[in-house]
């Protein structure tokens, strides 16, 4: 497995990524999630609108079995539309967490964009959860690369954290 590093966390993250939005069986689960272990895999990409919570509730409850939440990397995604504003997103990283048994995702993607928030809306609400300990860093999936440009020139701007992350088209 190849691994590479991002600004802002302390894991090196591999540089593939499982993308968990279809193991609706826990046993299942669990043995892709081992095997994805033993061939290096450390990063799992989870959103709270897949199955409905399903899948953070499996990933919760494995990685809990395994005692390994300090060896992996989890990314929690959310703001998906139509509940793309930035309440909520706290609201679902509540959630998520709860479903994640956690206290913190290393990355927090917005699922999607709604361009009838400006990006300052959004930028502050991330920040507050960085500052909360809740997430580590924050990416944008789904937008725009001048929207995500133009988000992180008002985080710099306004001394504030930007997008560590695009997560567009990342996928096998």
């Amino acid at each position: 497995m190849k691994y590479d590093k991002i600004n802002g966390l302390e894991k090196n993250i591999s540089k593939l990524i499982m993308g968990n939005d279809n193991q609706t069986n826990y046993d299942e689960a669990s043995k892709l999630w081992d095997h994805w272990i033993e061939v290096g895999g450390n990063a799992f990409d989870n959103a709270h609108i897949y199955c409905g919570g399903l899948m953070e509730t499996h990933l919760g409850k494995w990685h809990t079995s395994r005692k390994n939440l300090n060896d992996i990397i989890i990314i929690a995604k959310g703001a998906h539309t139509p509940n793309c504003n930035p309440k909520s997103i706290s609201q679902q990283l509540t959630e998520s967490l709860e479903r994640l048994n956690c206290d913190s995702s290393d990355i927090y993607i917005m699922h999607r964009d709604n361009v009838d928030i400006p990006v300052d809306e959004f930028i502050d609400v991330l920040n507050e959860e960085k500052n909360n300990t809740r997430i580590k860093i924050f990416g944008a999936s789904n937008w725009t690369l001048d929207r995500f440009k133009q988000a992180n020139e008002w985080a710099n701007r306004n001394n504030k954290q930007g997008f560590s992350i695009l997560n567009n088209n990342l996928a096998l």
